[in-house]
């Protein structure tokens, strides 16, 4: 200042701004000398830290009393670090819920994918954050922020592999010969015409299926765990000829068939019946022979043709009965009640 006698003390001035250079004629020219992480927000205003959101990487500098100076913004996002940062690399970004940083020094968030859970984190310029898979048990939609219990959406269905999405891919464990029949329903037993596992089986909450018989093996029990479970009851007059075979074949000559459960694997039966024709459905068909003088033979049926009749009962239970007339000269008569009766042939 021109009028001065004798130099004027900064501090006095401004105890906030200490120091001016040699020749420094105004109060103006006093400074202030702040650190890395501060700036002078005003006109006077002392060494501040610089504000969160901003950092200021120089290690010392001075500020006039008649400027100021400023810190530099961070990235965009990234306004969370602390007060008083001296690198960008101390700026911080709270992500929300739902997204993370994909690639270092990204200034825009990404989804969550589906099957893993992003919760809200700090992350410094530079890093980034990963998403965490979902654990089993649990199923993480893509705008989850936290797992979703599967016990909680379908207790009947509480179990997940880690990296669920979606509650469709909850499970239950149902026993041998069960299975889901639709959506969300609890474990039942195979139908018959059908067969499950042998072992606990896996089911979606979605359903499944059991695995069907061969065609016509439709009359097993409900709850199969085997194909050889599966069963057909086949109509009278027919049998199954072959292992496996899934048509009925024509009951043969000199033999009945009456309907029968057979398991899938297996051949029906046919029973000896000396005299009945294909096809025959039980031993009504069957017939038996007298031979008679002259190559002639008296014919006997398991079923009654006249009244009387001649009645023969095998040791085998079997019954025969044979036509009876009361007239006609023949080689063979039976007295029956004082009558006597003459056999035909």
């Amino acid at each position: 200042m021109a009028w001065s006698s004798a130099p004027t003390s900064c501090t006095s001035a401004d105890s906030d701004y200490p120091y001016s250079n040699p020749g420094a004629t105004t109060q103006t020219q006093c400074y202030i000398t702040c650190s890395a992480g501060e700036y002078v927000p005003w006109y006077g205003a002392p060494c501040t830290p610089c504000m969160a959101g901003y950092y200021n990487e120089t290690a010392s500098f001075d500020v006039f009393l008649s400027g100021s100076s400023s810190c530099t913004a961070c990235p965009i996002n990234y306004n969370d670090g602390d007060t008083g940062t001296t690198s960008i690399n101390q700026c911080k970004w709270t992500t929300t819920a739902g997204t993370y940083i994909a690639t270092p020094g990204a200034t825009t968030a990404t989804s969550c994918p589906s099957g893993y859970i992003c919760p809200s984190e700090t992350v410094t310029y530079g890093q980034t954050n990963s998403p965490t898979i979902c654990p089993e048990n649990y199923y993480c939609p893509s705008w989850s922020q936290t797992p979703l219990s599967c016990a909680s959406a379908n207790s009947d269905f509480p179990y997940s592999d880690p990296g669920a999405a979606d509650s469709s891919e909850c499970y239950t464990m149902c026993p041998a010969g069960e299975y889901v029949p639709w959506y969300g329903a609890a474990c039942t037993p195979c139908p018959s015409g059908t067969y499950g596992s042998d072992q606990p089986t896996r089911a979606a909450l979605g359903g499944n299926s059991c695995n069907a018989c061969p065609t016509n093996y439709n009359d097993g029990d409900i709850g199969a765990t085997s194909i050889s479970q599966c069963a057909w009851t086949t109509t009278a007059g027919t049998y199954i000829a072959t292992p496996m075979t899934t048509t009925a074949t024509t009951c043969l000559p000199e033999y009945y068939c009456p309907s029968d459960t057979i398991n899938y694997g297996n051949t029906g039966t046919m029973l000896t019946c000396p005299g009945a024709p294909a096809g025959s459905t039980s031993s009504d068909a069957c017939v038996m022979y007298i031979n008679g003088p002259n190559g002639k033979r008296i014919r006997l049926h398991g079923s009654k043709q006249t009244s009387p009749s001649l009645y023969i009962k095998m040791s085998d239970g079997t019954q025969y009965y044979g036509n009876l007339r009361t007239w006609g000269a023949t080689d063979f008569m039976i007295n029956l009640g004082g009558t006597t009766y003459y056999l035909y042939y």
